[in-house]
């Protein structure tokens, strides 16, 4: 049985293949594409969507290709390094927090259509490689 996806320190894992930056633009583009996974317990768990666009995992599931996007214009990305400040893309959708104004966990994500392809807001902003698996995390 899946169960609606709880992010606490939950990570997603995207192989590597940097794009360079378009030239003077404040858009955001690719940096990481991949399968989306969780890492729970020292244990990677499949993701999915259910039929309400919400994220879920379990086994088995049918894995979700996504794409981590850096946006220029927020502050934290360090291309050098690896380090990217930005949204995640399903499709031309965005992964979102559905109660990011909560203060205590688990907070609940989906997917919907993106507030901007310049600047997320902050239910769609997700850091890349500052946590120590280098994984993503929001």
């Amino acid at each position: 049985m899946k169960s609606a996806l709880a992010f606490t320190a939950a990570t997603a894992f995207f192989a590597l293949g940097v794009k360079a930056a378009p030239a003077d633009s404040q858009t955001c583009y690719t940096v990481h594409s991949s399968y989306f996974a969780v890492h729970l317990n020292s244990l990677n768990k499949g993701v999915t969507l259910n039929s309400n666009n919400q994220v879920v995992y379990g086994d088995p599931g049918t894995p979700i290709q996504v794409e981590f996007q850096s946006c220029p214009t927020l502050l934290g990305n360090w291309p050098d390094e690896d380090i990217y400040v930005g949204r995640i893309l399903i499709g031309s959708d965005c992964l979102k927090i559905d109660n990011p104004s909560s203060t205590t966990e688990p907070y609940f994500a989906s997917v919907a259509a993106c507030s901007s392809d310049i600047t997320p807001t902050a239910a769609e902003k997700w850091s890349y490689g500052t946590s120590d698996d280098r994984g993503v995390v929001w």
